[in-house]
């Protein structure tokens, strides 16, 4: 994919505090993602990887889209 493609991987370090909330641990963990996501072949040179919490704007249009795009329980799920 990454041969053709513009692709873009990035370690969710954000979103694991649901799952994984220590975050003493978060540091070793985006290590260890990355390593796993090198050893299966994703080559930066050829690909984008990045952490989430590298990035200031995912985090501000998550925001965004989530107070124009928001479905709170018990909204109707008819697109």
């Amino acid at each position: 994919m990454q041969e053709e493609n513009q692709c873009f991987f990035f370690i969710a370090d954000y979103h694991s505090l649901t799952t994984h909330p220590k975050p003493q641990d978060l540091r070793q963990n985006v290590r260890q993602v990355l390593a796993e996501y090198l050893a299966c072949g994703l080559d930066p040179e050829k690909c984008t990887l990045y952490v989430q919490s590298d990035v200031p704007e995912v985090t501000e249009l998550y925001l965004l889209l989530n107070m124009h795009a928001y479905m709170g329980v018990g909204a109707s799920n008819n697109f």
